[in-house]
């Protein structure tokens, strides 16, 4: 039996295997044993977790971060199903970067995806608040150090205090 590997290949497989494994289009080499090392180089290179954690994220239903993406329709695209693909449009990811997505409902594909730093990611986060003032929409933490404006200060203003976001981010500067 064989099995279609991340990285496009067919891999061959015991039949027992083949019930554990399951026959998915897209399924990691991790699984298809011995299969990693000889397809495509790459299994070895920080390039593979990065994907394989991506794959998992998305249609791993045991993953621990599956119900904050796959769980909530997040996939990726068929060409990033492999891995070779993948690497290809994204290539080998510089030091200090993280793969991040553009927009967080948005899937992982390659106009949707870009290596980051960690702080980029963490501004990037569904859960921040974003505020929308003169046409340009930017987080609570950009938009104080941006006015000077201390953290805690703009936060009360407008979650506890309830100023309107012009009143809030007006400390007598321009921005």
């Amino acid at each position: 039996m064989y099995c279609q590997c991340g990285c496009g290949g067919l891999a061959p497989i015991a039949k027992q295997s083949y019930s554990k494994i399951g026959h998915v289009k897209g399924q990691p080499c991790r699984f298809i044993l011995g299969h990693a090392q000889t397809r495509h180089g790459l299994s070895r290179r920080r390039i593979y977790n990065i994907w394989f954690r991506m794959m998992a994220r998305c249609f791993d239903p045991k993953s621990n971060r599956y119900a904050n993406y796959g769980g909530r329709g997040i996939t990726v695209c068929e060409r990033w199903r492999s891995l070779t693909a993948f690497h290809d449009d994204m290539r080998d990811p510089p030091d200090g970067l993280t793969l991040e997505r553009c927009d967080n409902d948005g899937h992982y594909e390659p106009g949707n995806c870009k290596w980051a730093t960690r702080i980029e990611q963490a501004r990037n986060m569904k859960s921040n608040c974003r505020i929308t003032y003169r046409g340009e929409t930017l987080t609570l933490v950009e938009w104080s150090e941006r006015s000077g404006i201390p953290y805690d200060r703009l936060k009360q203003r407008i979650n506890k205090l309830k100023w309107p976001i012009d009143r809030a981010l007006s400390d007598g500067r321009q921005l």
